[in-house]
Order: structure tokens, then C-alpha cells, then sequence
């Protein structure tokens, strides 16, 4: 799966309340007949949870898949100037919380290529501290 431009990631802390939120307002978009925007929203209970998958490194990552589009994980490794286990590491993470996704492909003569995709060109992080904070993004 490659990069889609119309697909908009928000990254953000609301917790089991947002989700339930979200899904009552699709709920009764969808009872008007209204279709729905292409977006993926990921959700955290905290914010430390957040930050502790997304970390500077991870970030980066993911800044550059959405820079440079599907590229191997190997490819990926040397533009981050990182070694390809610990990005690797960094990928599975990051795939499992579904912001990027990755496909193994053949490699004529020498086995196979990870080619390691975003699932959108744009990311948005919601990140608020104290108590008006969960509420600001509501």
C-alpha cells in the first residue's frame, strides 16, 4: 500500500472517551447519508503513551517515508544514517499502530526487499499537557 494524498492521519490523546465520541458523530453522519471523509485517527489514553511511540527517532522515520514515498527498509536505514535493526524495530512499531505499512517484494538475484510505505503523505499530531488539555481537542 503506497502513500494516499486524500487520506488525512490524526495522531492524538482523547482516549476511550474520544473514540466513543468519533463513532456517534460518524454514526449520525451516516444516518443523514452523508459520506464520510477519508481519515484515519489514531488514538492514545495519554499522552505519555503517545510519546512513548513516537519517539524522536520514529518520527523521523516517518517524516522521511512521507518525504521520499515507498522506499526499502534498507534504502531507508542509510538516508537516516541509522543501523537496519533498529529501524526495522522502529517500523514494526510504528506498522503496528498502522501509520505506515510494509511489503515484502522480490528482489531479482538476491531474495527479497521490505519496502516500507506511509499510509498518507501528511501526519498530524495532537499533543496537549494539564487539564484543559484532553478538552482543547475534543
Amino acid at each position: 500500500m503506497t502513500a494516499n494524498n486524500k487520506t488525512k492521519v490524526t495522531i492524538k490523546h482523547d482516549g476511550f472517551e474520544g473514540f466513543i465520541r468519533r463513532g456517534r458523530e460518524h454514526a449520525k453522519a451516516l444516518d443523514k447519508g452523508e459520506t464520510l471523509p477519508s481519515e484515519i485517527t489514531i488514538s492514545f489514553e495519554t499522552p505519555t503513551e503517545m510519546m512513548r511511540v513516537f519517539t524522536l527517532k520514529r518520527t523521523e522515520l516517518l517524516e522521511k517515508l512521507t518525504q521520499d514515498g515507498q522506499q526499502p527498509i534498507n534504502q531507508l536505514a542509510t538516508k537516516l544514517k541509522r543501523k537496519r535493526t533498529a529501524v526495522n524495530r522502529d517500523i514494526g512499531v510504528l506498522r503496528k499502530v498502522g501509520v505506515l505499512s510494509t511489503l515484502s517484494v522480490s528482489n531479482p538475484g538476491h531474495g527479497k526487499l521490505l519496502m516500507v510505505s506511509p499510509l498518507a503523505r501528511r501526519y498530524e499530531f495532537i499533543w496537549s499537557v494539564g487539564a484543559a488539555g484532553r478538552e482543547a481537542h475534543k
